[in-house]
């Protein structure tokens, strides 16, 4: 990722009004902020214009992503401005009042897709009251799924969307007092039996018993669980961590996403700022 030199913000635009608004707003924005450190005049969730400039105070930070993957920390006090060009104004009318015809060329990359549904979900995240990926606690609470050790574990306390990486997949359980009974069912193996000991909160499996997009039945001592399995794809390195994050938002694994960022956010995720790759700090 290239650094900035340009010292750099943002003006917080309206938050979003229904599916076909938060779908406009993803293809016209370039920026989300994910994470807040301070009483910031902007706030989580908040979407970033090009080239528009907002007063950062001492004490105060925060951490946007951009939609091409790149993770911006900005810390006060500064005056900061916003990479990227503001648009381009509309065109002129003709004399006639109608608007001069203009051509319009327009491609998707999957990272531009993969945005377009990852934003509404980042930003509702970014809000959500017990703090969500804010990098804020209230009330002493961590926020969801900081307690989970690895940001790649599945998680099987509860149904839903999990993402891993690619290889070997390894399950997680908060509470490993007792030994269980782990039958198991994909599109790809069906087994049952399986014990997970007393004392183990990983299990791992092999890469071949998980399907990309597609379901894994778990019943751990007869208690049914169903997690929907994303594996990250080729075209996202494992240091790419803002790809990673938007490509976890648009398919709905929430923990993780909140791992990730409150890990790039409060450093406890690469505690040496050196080794934080794809973090750029103004």
């Amino acid at each position: 990722m290239k650094s900035l030199h340009a010292l750099f913000a943002a003006l917080t635009l309206g938050m979003l009004g229904g599916a076909a608004d938060a779908a406009k707003a993803a293809t016209g924005s370039n920026l989300v902020v994910i994470a807040t450190a301070g009483d910031t005049q902007v706030k989580a969730g908040a979407l970033i214009s090009p080239g528009q400039e907002i007063d950062v105070a001492e004490g105060t930070s925060l951490v946007l992503l951009a939609r091409s993957g790149q993770l911006l920390q900005m810390k006060g006090p500064c005056r900061c401005r916003a990479p990227g060009e503001p648009p381009a104004p509309a065109p002129q009318a003709e004399d006639n009042g109608a608007p001069k015809p203009k051509a319009v060329s327009r491609g998707f990359t999957v990272k531009s897709d993969l945005w377009t549904v990852a934003l509404p979900n980042l930003q509702a995240l970014s809000r959500a009251p017990e703090g969500g990926l804010s990098g804020q606690t209230r009330g002493g609470v961590k926020p969801s799924g900081r307690d989970q050790p690895n940001l790649w574990y599945m998680a099987v306390d509860s149904s839903g969307d999990r993402c891993v990486r690619r290889g070997a997949v390894t399950l997680w359980r908060r509470k490993a007092v007792a030994a269980a009974l782990v039958d198991l069912r994909s599109t790809a193996v069906r087994q049952t039996g399986l014990t997970w000991p007393a004392g183990e909160k990983t299990m791992d499996l092999p890469d071949h018993y998980v399907v990309d997009g597609s379901p894994l039945m778990l019943s751990i001592d007869s208690e049914p669980r169903k997690l929907t399995v994303h594996v990250l794809p080729e075209t996202i390195d494992e240091s790419e961590w803002g790809e990673i994050l938007i490509w976890m938002a648009a398919r709905n694994c929430r923990r993780q996403a909140q791992f990730l960022v409150d890990g790039l956010n409060d450093g406890s995720l690469f505690p040496d700022h050196d080794s934080r790759p794809g973090l750029s700090e103004l």
